[in-house]
This record gives C-alpha cells, sequence and structure tokens, in this order.
C-alpha cells in the first residue's frame, strides 16, 4: 500500500514466515538493538505486544526515539479492568503466563506520558477468529455453549467460518509523540 513497512519479531518461525510469506522486512531481535535511526517512523504499531515485554516503559522510550515528532502510536492489549476480566477473575482469558504486565486505560494512559505520548483515542478491539477456535475456547468457560456450539458446527460444518467477537476486554489506544 506504498508504506516502508518493517517489523520486530523475537519468534525465529514468526519472522520467517512474514519474510517468506509477505516479503517484510522483519529484525528478529528486541526493538531496542534494531538500530532504527531517530525520528524514523510516522507510525509505530504494537499488536499484543506490550503485555509480553520485560521492560514496557523502556520500549515506549525507544519508540519515542524512533517515531516523528507527532507520530502516532497504536497498542492493543488485554483490559484487566475490563466487566469481563473481574467476571471471570482468574479464568479470564486475558490471564495468560505469557503476559507479564496488566494493562488498563489508566495505567497505559500514564505510562504513555511518561514516555512522551498523548493519548488521542482509546476503543476496544475486536478479534477474529474462525468458529472452530471460539469453540474450543467455551469448553473450559461454558460446558452448554461448547455443546451447542459443537452441535451446530457438526450440522452445518462451519468450522471455518470466521467470526467477529468483541468483548470489551481489550484496549486499543491511539497515542500521538509529544513534539
Amino acid at each position: 500500500m506504498g508504506w516502508d513497512s518493517h517489523g520486530v519479531e523475537l519468534s525465529i518461525w514468526a519472522s520467517e514466515y512474514a519474510k517468506e510469506k509477505f516479503g517484510l522486512k522483519i529484525y528478529n531481535m528486541p526493538l531496542e538493538e534494531a538500530g532504527f535511526s531517530d525520528q524514523y517512523f510516522d507510525i509505530v504499531i504494537m499488536q499484543d505486544t506490550i503485555e509480553h515485554l520485560q521492560h514496557p516503559s523502556r520500549t515506549l522510550l525507544e519508540i519515542s526515539r524512533i517515531l516523528k515528532a507527532g507520530g502516532i502510536l497504536y497498542i492493543n492489549t488485554p483490559d484487566i479492568e475490563s466487566f469481563i476480566s473481574k467476571i471471570l477473575k482468574a479464568k479470564w482469558w486475558g490471564i495468560n503466563q505469557f503476559h507479564l504486565y496488566y494493562f488498563s486505560k489508566r495505567s497505559l494512559r500514564e505510562l504513555l506520558k511518561v514516555s512522551g505520548f498523548r493519548v488521542l483515542k482509546y476503543d476496544s478491539y475486536s478479534r477474529v477468529f474462525t468458529l472452530n477456535y471460539w469453540t474450543e475456547r467455551f469448553k473450559n468457560y461454558n460446558p452448554l455453549i461448547y455443546k451447542i456450539l459443537r452441535l451446530v458446527d457438526r450440522i452445518w460444518n462451519l468450522k471455518k467460518i470466521l467470526l467477529r467477537v468483541n468483548f470489551l476486554d481489550q484496549i486499543e489506544v491511539y497515542a500521538r509523540k509529544e513534539t
């Protein structure tokens, strides 16, 4: 689409897949080691990333360095303050052994502020997965819904149908680098 895109991915498998499948420039290392020039990017996207970082504030400071003045940062992450996370508690799917940090709108706003960003907008993030994926997820949460979805699948063979679902438990935040 005319963008000069770069990616940073720690997984060797995912890096190779993105390079081969999409022809992307992927750096298989932490962002802080990639060596991008100051004010190089117009936009930085952190898709399901910040909750996995050992030092999210250090990474945000690096993003501030490589993002142009007025540039946009997009982050999405599970919302620990969401209604569904409060109901499901430890059973909520946002609780994950690989998530090192959990964020709310307030904690993200504060972290972004000290890193040189101003929040422009919050939104909730919809996930898109196959019906089969959603069916398997319900196995641990609600056996009745699981059985109904399995029955629907057996009757109409809908395993590969894509479903967009928004439980209002994922934060999308758009922030601008302050000049």
